[in-house]
C-alpha cells in the first residue's frame, strides 16, 4: 500500500469541528504560571542576603513598568524613603505617597529587595474526569476498595494553548488543585489540531461512598472551634458536652 495522504479539506474541517466542540462543551480552567520576579527598581538589591539593602536607589526618580509587554505589566513610581532631597523625583499622580517616605525598609517591595507576581491564566477546555477506560494511556489505575477514581482529569483545549499548558505548574479544574500527571501534548489527523493534557488532584477529591453518616459526633469537629464553655460554678466538674460560644 502507498502512502495515504489526508486531504487538507478534511483537516480543516476536523480542526473547525473540534474548535466548535470545545467553544461548546469546554469550560473555564484556570492555570497557574511560573513565578516571576524582578528587582525592585526603588531600592538597592543585596545579591548576597537576596534581599533588600534598606537604601534608596537616587537614580529611580520616574516610573517605570515592571514585566513590560506581558499580562502582569504594572507601573511603579518612585517613592524615596529614608534620604533628605527628593529633587526631580515624579510622583505617582494619583497615589497617597507625595513626599518622602521616614523608614528604613522599602515601601515598594517591603525590603524583599524584589518584586514578585504569580501568573495565572483563565482556558477554555473539554474536561473529563475519570476517563472511561480500564487503563489510563497504559497506566493501570489501582484504586482500594470503597474508593472513587476521581483523582485523574483530562483536559481537551485549543492548539494554541498548548505552551502555557506545558508551562503551567498547577490546574484548577472545577475549583479543585491538581498538578501535570503526564504533560501537554498535540494531537489531531495529520496535524497538530488540540491539546491534551492529563493531571491529577493534589490531594484527595473524596472517599466517600456515602453520605448517610455524616452526623457520627466521633468525626463531627466543629472547624470554627473545639473546645466547649467552662463548668459552671454549681457543677464545676462537669463542663457542657458542646461547642462553645467562643469558636475562634
Amino acid at each position: 500500500m502507498g502512502n495515504f495522504r489526508i486531504p487538507r479539506t478534511l483537516k480543516k474541517k476536523f480542526q473547525d469541528g473540534f474548535d466548535e466542540y470545545i467553544r461548546a462543551m469546554g469550560r473555564e480552567v484556570t492555570l497557574e504560571l511560573p513565578v516571576i520576579y524582578t528587582d525592585c527598581p526603588n531600592c538597592i538589591y543585596d545579591s548576597v542576603n537576596k534581599n533588600s539593602t534598606g537604601r534608596h536607589d537616587p537614580s529611580f526618580v520616574r516610573p517605570v513598568y515592571i514585566f513590560p509587554s506581558t499580562s502582569e505589566e504594572e507601573k511603579v513610581y518612585p517613592q524615596p524613603f529614608n534620604i533628605i532631597d527628593d529633587s526631580g523625583v515624579t510622583y505617582d499622580p494619583n497615589g497617597q505617597v507625595t513626599q518622602i517616605v521616614r523608614s528604613a525598609i522599602c515601601p515598594v517591595c517591603k525590603g524583599k529587595g524584589r518584586l514578585v507576581s504569580k501568573p495565572t491564566l483563565d482556558i477554555i477546555a473539554v474536561v473529563t474526569w475519570n476517563p472511561k477506560s480500564p487503563t489510563f494511556d497504559g497506566r493501570m489505575l489501582d484504586e482500594s476498595a470503597g474508593r472513587f477514581n476521581e483523582n485523574v482529569v483530562r483536559l481537551k483545549t485549543f492548539s494554541s494553548n498548548y505552551e502555557v499548558c506545558l508551562q503551567a505548574k498547577i490546574f484548577y479544574v472545577d475549583g479543585v488543585k491538581c498538578e501535570v500527571f503526564l504533560p501537554a501534548h498535540n494531537k489531531g489527523i495529520g496535524g497538530e489540531h488540540i491539546t491534551e493534557i492529563q493531571l491529577q488532584t493534589v490531594g484527595v477529591v473524596d472517599n466517600a461512598t456515602s453520605r448517610n453518616y455524616n452526623h457520627d459526633s466521633r468525626v463531627n469537629i466543629n472547624p470554627l472551634g473545639t473546645t466547649s464553655n467552662q463548668a459552671e460554678e454549681a457543677d464545676p466538674h462537669n463542663p457542657p458536652q458542646i461547642f462553645g460560644d467562643d469558636e475562634w
